[in-house]
């Protein structure tokens, strides 16, 4: 199987992610973001993979969810759990490669993991691990969830210009796993 997974985060001081199941700022540029390199594929054919946390799905609106233009798989070890008609459930990050699998027939699969904080620390140690889309927040945010501190194996590949909305800058980086065969 060859999955490019990767990680997607807005994290500001601390690598702090969220706070009560929320996203403790609004920058909807940011938000732009996110989107763009979640949907985006060279084969318009194809739509990408976004994986995320039972708690992570719930803290969306209901009215985002499920993520357009993307194919949404939701982890969760409630059997009991149900989500919108053409969501997928998966108990283990390991069993949503295997839905991956089944229902994409691309060689190259851009899956995105989107969230929360147990998904990433899982994910970024994870052998398919490939690029992590950070965006840093610049401002101090009273968080209860946080993203993992970034191995080694990950070096920098892309920063962008610093950007500013709602009297907050933030940029954007994306990180390599030097391990991997970058082809």
């Amino acid at each position: 199987m060859n999955i490019r997974l990767n990680l997607i985060v807005a994290f500001c001081d601390k690598q702090g992610i969220g706070k009560d199941n929320k996203i403790p700022w609004n920058i909807s540029s940011e938000m732009l973001y996110f989107k763009k390199i979640t949907t985006y594929t060279n084969n318009p054919i194809l739509k990408n993979v976004v994986i995320m946390g039972r708690k992570t799905w719930e803290s969306i609106p209901k009215t985002f969810r499920p993520l357009k233009d993307r194919i949404n798989i939701v982890l969760t070890k409630n059997n009991n759990f149900v989500v919108d008609e053409g969501v997928f459930i998966a108990n283990s990050l390991e069993s949503s490669f295997d839905i991956i699998h089944k229902i994409h027939n691309s060689n190259k699969k851009n899956v995105f993991i989107i969230g929360g904080e147990t998904l990433y620390k899982e994910g970024i140690i994870n052998k398919y691990c490939h690029k992590l889309y950070i965006s840093e927040i610049y401002n101090k945010y009273e968080c209860d969830r946080y993203f993992p501190d970034i191995p080694d194996k990950f070096k920098i590949m892309s920063v962008s210009n610093f950007c500013y909305e709602s009297s907050v800058h933030y940029r954007k980086i994306v990180y390599i796993n030097t391990d991997l065969d970058n082809t």
